[in-house]
């Protein structure tokens, strides 16, 4: 079993180093995180001269970035399932069951060491005062719960400050409610005087003598 493993990552895409020592080289700096700059300067050239961004876009380059970065993820047994258990364990976490009342009704912490893992997980920092007090910090779980929508491709909208003028307050209130602006006042009519028929045009009449 484990030769026909071997054997299938043997041909997987990307698994064989790149024939060009220059290629490879570029392909494990781009894995391990390093921008196209950074890893266009590790092999000793300028970014500002060449096209790196075609050599990047090279099928047999991406194939070997892919490949090195997922072996990098499964021997560290980073997976994107585990890191989504995290987050949510974090989003979800309750500080209440840090805490435990006597029987006089007080609040006092529990004792950490008889709790789960599961239950400590969330804890990121742990303070004890010189009177024995402990203090517990959790992360922010707003935050969490974004980076666990973007694990699954959602996202938090930006805002943006930006400032408004009057006139564009009032026009976008009008649109908003649909509402025209009152047309201005017309001026009342003026009386008008009774017109007076003018008498009918006498008719001549030529007489040939």
């Amino acid at each position: 079993m484990a030769q026909q493993v071997a054997a299938f990552r043997d041909e997987a895409p990307g698994s064989a180093p790149l024939r060009n020592t220059v290629h490879e080289k570029l392909a494990r700096e781009r894995a391990a995180g390093a921008s196209m700059a950074e890893a266009w300067r590790a092999i000793g050239r300028d970014p500002a001269n060449g096209n790196q961004s075609r050599t990047f876009a090279r099928p047999e380059i991406q194939a070997r970035v892919e490949y090195l970065r997922a072996e990098f993820n499964r021997m560290a047994g980073i997976s994107l399932a585990a890191l989504q258990a995290r987050l949510l364990r974090i989003a979800d976490a309750n500080i209440v069951e840090f805490f435990e009342t006597d029987p006089a009704g007080r609040l006092h912490l529990r004792d950490l060491t008889k709790l789960s893992s599961s239950v400590t997980a969330p804890i990121s920092e742990l303070q004890v005062d010189v009177d024995g007090a402990v203090k517990i910090k959790t992360p922010d779980k707003l935050h969490a719960i974004d980076s666990l929508l973007k694990t699954i491709g959602g996202f938090v909208p930006e805002q943006h400050e930006h400032s408004v003028t009057l006139e564009a307050l009032v026009a976008q209130s009008m649109e908003m409610r649909d509402v025209t602006p009152p047309a201005p006042p017309t001026a009342p009519a003026l009386p008008t005087t009774p017109s007076v028929d003018a008498p009918p045009p006498r008719s001549t009449r030529r007489v040939h003598v």
